[in-house]
């Protein structure tokens, strides 16, 4: 476990998977909600990584569709020491999950060609609290898991919804 700031995080993850993007010709628009906490103590490589795969998916993915990507970051705080960290990404590609909502295996999306998002099955399973996708074939997947985290009391929750 280390101490990180989510800010630092995502910025990270955002100017990768906007570059790419760019060479794609996808959007990716990331929100925060205010309220989420951003002085964190935990599993900051695995969580960075996870974000990396699955926007990298999801840009891949939108490409072929034509769609942008969307990065919804939200928390419920449980106490002065501890979080849930909630984190969806949306495309716009054609649904991908069976009807029942069941994240297929490793095997199966790495057969499928999805080689991104099975590394983020396999890398969120090892350090998420829950994980899952969400398909409708109208509006996309949304894939999201949630991550436990400690809170660090020396930088306060951000105080405004941020949009980068």
């Amino acid at each position: 476990m280390i101490d990180f700031d989510l800010r630092d995080t995502l910025q990270a993850v955002l100017d990768t998977g906007r570059a790419e993007g760019e060479r794609n010709g996808v959007g990716l628009v990331a929100r925060m909600q205010k309220g989420v906490p951003t002085a964190l103590s935990g599993d900051e490589h695995r969580l960075r990584r996870s974000l990396h795969l699955l926007l990298g998916h999801a840009v891949a993915t939108a490409g072929e569709s034509e769609g942008d990507v969307d990065l919804k970051i939200s928390a419920d705080v449980l106490s002065e020491d501890e979080a849930v960290l909630h984190f969806e990404v949306r495309d716009a590609s054609p649904a991908l999950i069976p009807e029942d909502g069941s994240v297929p295996s490793f095997a199966t999306l790495s057969a499928d060609g999805n080689a991104n998002l099975a590394l983020w099955t396999h890398t969120a399973k090892c350090f998420a609290e829950e994980l899952g996708v969400r398909s409708d074939p109208n509006e996309g997947n949304v894939y999201w898991f949630r991550v436990g985290v400690l809170l660090r009391s020396a930088l306060s929750p951000q105080e405004s919804s941020d949009e980068h």
